[in-house]
């Protein structure tokens, strides 16, 4: 519990400036790998508060749950693409592209930024067109431009000054590009989308800490453990139903 507490502080002065909570500033005192199980805990209950506090009254209030609706659009996901390829999807390609997309480029070196910042273009081309070889290629274009324009000093300056508004624009993001994974019965539910939005913000927030303090494959490997948390069940009880059938 005390170590909850602790965790539940750095995350809330994290908050308040986090372009000053590095890894330089704010070093790990204990193993990375417990390090992440510490942090995976204090995402899970935050979002089981967050779930009891707001989500259930809401779920009461309209009859409709914004988790359910997301497994549901998984299932089917999963249907199509079959147990091998969703596992993949979502515990390997989606944490790496997410990541990269959104927290990679938040050391403000001119490499990561580049890579984000292509990331970003390809994300953006492949949710309208659905062309992974137009979108990677755009991606990629992307990074070599902007490897050559940036300069490293631009980059820490941009870093002073707007470092803080950029993070906070990352963390909001995350949990937004996540909004067409539910699909609601009507619009007048609107709501529904509180307690889900809220709960992924923590996972941005909480992936984000984890990138600035600990670097960037170990917030991968967090999203990637979360995500797999979420998966794994829907896959066994898919080759139960499999079984049965």
């Amino acid at each position: 519990m005390e170590s909850l507490l602790k965790d539940l502080k750095g995350v809330l002065a994290f908050l308040r400036t986090p372009i000053r909570y590095d890894s330089a500033k704010h070093p790990l005192q204990q193993a990375i790998p417990f390090y992440l199980f510490q942090m995976l805990l204090t995402m899970i209950v935050i979002q089981l508060v967050i779930g009891f506090i707001i989500g259930f009254p809401i779920e009461l209030l309209s009859g409709v749950n914004s988790r359910e609706l997301e497994r549901a659009g998984f299932k089917e996901l999963l249907q199509e693409r079959g147990p091998l390829l969703f596992f993949m999807l979502g515990c390997i390609v989606a944490p790496l592209l997410e990541e990269t997309t959104f927290r990679l480029g938040l050391s403000f070196k001119r490499l990561h930024v580049a890579v984000s910042l292509g990331a970003i273009a390809f994300t953006i081309m492949h949710l309208i067109y659905q062309h992974i070889p137009l979108s990677l290629a755009v991606g990629l274009v992307t990074i070599g431009i902007f490897y050559l324009i940036l300069k490293g000093e631009q980059l820490q300056q941009l870093r002073q000054r707007f470092g803080n508004i950029i993070i906070y624009i990352m963390l909001i993001a995350f949990p937004l590009m996540h909004i067409p994974n539910i699909t609601l019965p009507d619009l007048s539910y609107w709501y529904v989308y509180v307690p889900y939005l809220l709960s992924l913000f923590v996972s941005s927030v909480i992936f984000c800490f984890v990138r600035l303090r600990a670097g960037f494959f170990p917030a991968v490997v967090l999203h990637a453990v979360g995500n797999a948390i979420a998966i794994i069940p829907l896959i066994l009880s898919y080759y139960l139903k499999t079984l049965q059938g």
